[in-house]
């Protein structure tokens, strides 16, 4: 890896914090690591809340105004936004952030696709926006992920979701948004630094710099893997008696108590590359300076023959 001198620095700070967290057994560093970074990528409901005031008189010059500097992003099921979603909020098709392709389904979409995708719901990346989605942020972290491949970078997730959202029924509305912001110009600038095939997992298989985790529940993992993978199921990424994520000291602790450090290149599949974009959050919210996801994922690996997999159990 090479980074520029600022973002080395950062690394290195990163790493040994990790260390320390480590040598120390996951107490106090972990502590000291998690505070150093913060949840920046995290909105709290109650900051939201703050923000979306002017919205609460329901007229329409004010939710302009509104939309004209930030972006709430509803990425639900079409009828359940339709039923409720939140002030302001407009809809993103969960299904329009995966593609398939040569009869490989859950790859990235065309930038040609993405330009009228994300110009359609308004996603101007010189404006802060902010996704939400339910079953633990699932779908709202592959719009993340697909977000920042292509280049906007202003982007945060309400932490717990709709579910924890939905509890302030005042911060509410059914239906087409009243206003709904003007189609914007988005220029596809997709990042490889954020993304792998199978070519580029097929060369660093064994390389003790890389190291590969599998988001898949347990039993999937058990069936097949890539070699040498880790097996961390994505929902244990979530505390889901709120749908909040667990706090960066426990979601730390679990990554690198498995070898996820901060000194490797990440890689996260799944099956369709969509439970791996939960993964790559999470480790971009605990600072990892190097995260990728394995577009296409299992799906796109077994599709041909001979690749090696692993088995357990």
């Amino acid at each position: 890896m090479s980074f520029d001198p600022l973002t080395r620095r950062a690394f290195l700070k990163r790493t040994s914090l990790a260390v320390a967290a480590l040598t120390l057994g996951f107490g106090r560093g972990v502590t000291a690591y998690a505070q150093a970074l913060g949840s920046s990528l995290l909105v709290d409901p109650d900051e939201l809340s703050e923000r979306l005031v002017p919205a609460l008189s329901r007229c329409p010059s004010a939710l302009r105004l509104l939309q004209s500097e930030f972006r709430l992003v509803d990425v639900r099921p079409e009828e359940e936004y339709l039923g409720a979603h939140s002030l302001s909020a407009v809809h993103f098709d969960q299904q329009a952030t995966v593609a398939e392709r040569a009869g490989v389904p859950g790859l990235v979409p065309l930038p040609e696709t993405v330009e009228e995708l994300f110009g359609m719901a308004g996603l101007d990346p010189t404006l802060e926006t902010v996704l939400y989605s339910d079953e633990g942020n699932l779908w709202a972290t592959r719009l993340f992920w697909m977000l920042e491949y292509y280049g906007h970078t202003n982007v945060r997730i309400l932490d717990g979701g709709f579910a924890r959202w939905a509890r302030d029924e005042s911060m509410l509305e059914e239906g087409e948004p009243k206003v709904t912001p003007d189609v914007a110009r988005f220029q596809p600038e997709p990042d490889p630094s954020k993304i792998v095939d199978a070519s580029w997992v097929e060369e660093h298989l064994g390389d003790p710099n890389v190291v590969f985790v599998d988001a898949r529940p347990v039993e999937s993992y058990d069936r097949g893997h890539l070699p040498g993978a880790v097996a961390l199921p994505w929902r244990e990424n979530i505390d889901w008696d709120t749908e909040a994520f667990k706090t960066t000291g426990q979601l730390l602790t679990r990554f690198a108590g498995q070898g996820v450090t901060p000194g490797k290149t990440v890689v996260s599949y799944c099956q369709l590359g969509v439970l791996s974009a939960h993964h790559y959050f999470v480790l971009r919210l605990l600072g990892y300076p190097d995260v990728r996801l394995y577009d296409g994922s299992w799906a796109d690996w077994t599709s041909v023959e001979g690749r090696p997999v692993e088995q357990s159990g």
